[in-house]
């Protein structure tokens, strides 16, 4: 599995993101020793549209050509990459499927704040404003997950979709390849 938000983290230590990003947002987003201080930037970002736009351009690339370089090494058939912002970052076509995970707004923003330690103001802001909302991403998805029950709920819910995931792959694998080069999604 291809953990996004991490690939995320490498790329903000990428000496020519920090540098496209001191450009933009200034040496305060910066700790003392030159990294980027990502609670800084985020507190800039999330009430900023604009920034968080201009963060977006500056890191998306550098995170996408990390994950493609990641699913190129995998020696899996099938490769999973958790990422929260696949249709903000205009990356669903990258996919074979996309499967989302909703959950009600009050256990986003909880779990928001208890990952990043913002303030709650912020934590509310980010769900609302830096993300397509849930209910846009579901109707995209080619899987939906709703995280609104039990545990138990959720893990039948994952099993479910795997089964699916696996049964069209199996599908693509056994039949000759087709012109159009077709994929997890049909």
């Amino acid at each position: 599995m291809i953990d996004a938000d991490r690939v995320g983290h490498e790329a903000l230590e990428d000496p020519g993101v920090i540098q496209q990003l001191q450009r933009a947002f200034g040496d305060e987003i910066l700790t003392p020793e030159g990294r980027v201080d990502r609670k800084k930037l985020g507190q800039r970002v999330f009430q900023d549209p604009e920034a968080l736009k201009t963060l977006n351009q500056i890191v998306r690339e550098p995170i996408l050509q990390r994950i493609e370089r990641q699913k190129a090494e995998a020696e899996q058939d099938i490769v999973v990459v958790d990422a929260a912002l696949i249709y903000e970052y205009g990356l669903e076509d990258t996919f074979d499927a996309v499967i989302v995970v909703t959950a009600p707004e009050e256990v986003l923003v909880e779990r928001f704040q208890r990952k990043t330690g913002y303030p709650r103001p912020i934590a509310e802001r980010v769900i609302k404003n830096a993300q397509i909302p849930q209910e846009e991403k579901a109707r995209r998805a080619d899987f939906v997950i709703r995280n609104d029950g039990s545990l138990e709920d959720l893990r039948t819910q994952a099993q479910r979709v795997w089964q699916q995931i696996l049964q069209r792959a199996q599908r693509i694998l056994e039949s000759p390849p087709s012109e159009d080069g077709e994929d997890l999604a049909r």
